[in-house]
């Protein structure tokens, strides 16, 4: 996807089936970090720092600030995921 369709394009709603047979759907929006970072690092503090044990002082760099950020929320808005590119 280039840059110009993902700016027109600010959400995108998926459906899939999960492991269980089951039907889920969720949404990816794109945000900006300054009103958004308290969303997003808590799910990388869960991912990184938590479970795969990233040090904390590297998982925030200077590149948050200039990236294009994404959050998935499931169908009750909770975030599930994050993306930075």
């Amino acid at each position: 996807m280039s840059q110009t369709f993902l700016a027109a394009l600010p959400f995108l709603s998926i459906q899939h089936i999960n492991s269980k047979g089951l039907k889920d759907s969720f949404t990816i929006e794109q945000v900006n970090w300054s009103s958004h970072s308290d969303i997003l690092l808590q799910v990388r503090n869960r991912v990184f720092i938590e479970e795969q044990n990233v040090p904390a002082e590297i998982e925030v760099d200077e590149y948050d600030q200039q990236s294009t950020h994404f959050v998935a929320l499931d169908q009750n808005r909770n975030p599930i995921g994050t993306a930075r590119l």
